[in-house]
């Protein structure tokens, strides 16, 4: 590239405005690029520095949680009350048969004459039974799978987030299906659903719901611990994938996963030194462009 003998544009990081600078001959001016990049880096680092520290400071006396707003219980039998919420199963066809045991009549009855103008496509619906009650049905189709099991658990949660309710009973001996993870990958999806992030915000949602599941059907003990830590997994991971890059840079990201030795995993995190040792001099190239250290982890 070529520049007019006379002039330059200095890199000065001002936001202010742009100080020409006058130079003599061309080993002025490589000479003042020098030391205009020097300059410019060393104030881009202090301001990031500078709020970085500063940014640590203010949230130093808070602790973060995620909000978790999903809690699920188990129990042998229902309650003696009945529950304010009440969630039962039915099949594709809109059939309700199988739920008349446990509903009153009267109630049956309004469902049963309700139901008729009920498009079978909608997997939830909800009948109002009065100002405190409310019966919401989900159907089910006879292979019903993992994963669509999941997804309508996810459509429950986004119809009733909003919901000043906050407490649902699942009766899971109304599932007309032999497989009891049906119940647990739709439990699943509720949780999956919930997740939110929300460790840098003034206002969080503290709004907790309440899912207490009832009957012989509900998922074992076996299962529920699988489903748990699935989601703590994904939980993390979200966390992860969430945190902007001047929080979660690579020297903050090695940290984080050399933590996952307490949960039993092997961790092995080579640094700069040891990357140069194994001749991986292309992945310290790119690095060599951040002020962050380069890292390669592996679990």
């Amino acid at each position: 590239w070529s520049l007019p003998s006379s002039i330059i544009i200095s890199k000065w990081f001002t936001a202010w405005k742009i100080q020409i600078t006058k130079a003599e001959n061309k080993r002025d001016i490589a000479k003042n690029i020098r030391q205009s990049d020097n300059t410019f880096l060393n104030k881009v680092f202090f301001i990031e520095i500078y709020c970085f520290y500063s940014y640590i400071a203010f949230i130093s006396h808070r602790v973060y949680l995620k909000f978790m707003t999903i809690s699920i219980n188990y129990k042998n039998s229902p309650s003696k009350k009945n529950p304010t919420n009440l969630v039962l199963f039915i099949d594709e066809k809109l059939n309700i048969s199988n739920i008349r045991k446990h509903i009153s009549g009267q109630e049956y009855s309004f469902i049963s004459d309700m139901i008729k103008t009920m498009n079978p496509k909608n997997k939830i619906v909800s009948f109002d039974i009065n100002s405190k009650r409310k019966i919401i049905l989900v159907s089910l189709k006879k292979n019903i799978s993992r994963s669509d099991s999941e997804k309508l658990g996810a459509n429950f949660y986004d119809k009733f987030k909003e919901a000043k309710q906050t407490e649902y009973n699942v009766n899971s001996d109304s599932l007309i299906l032999q497989n009891k993870n049906i119940l647990g990958n739709f439990l699943h999806g509720i949780r999956l659903k919930s997740y939110l992030f929300e460790k840098y915000k003034t206002k969080k949602n503290k709004k907790n719901i309440l899912i207490i599941v009832t009957g012989k059907n509900k998922p074992s003990s076996r299962d529920q611990l699988k489903f748990k830590a699935i989601e703590e997994g994904t939980f993390y991971t979200r966390d992860l994938v969430s945190e902007p890059g001047n929080i979660l840079h690579p020297d903050e990201y090695a940290k984080r996963l050399n933590l996952l030795r307490k949960d039993g995993l092997k961790i092995k995190i080579y640094d700069e030194k040891k990357l140069k040792k194994l001749g991986m001099n292309t992945l310290l190239g790119v690095g060599q462009g951040s002020i962050r250290g380069s890292y390669l982890v592996t679990m």
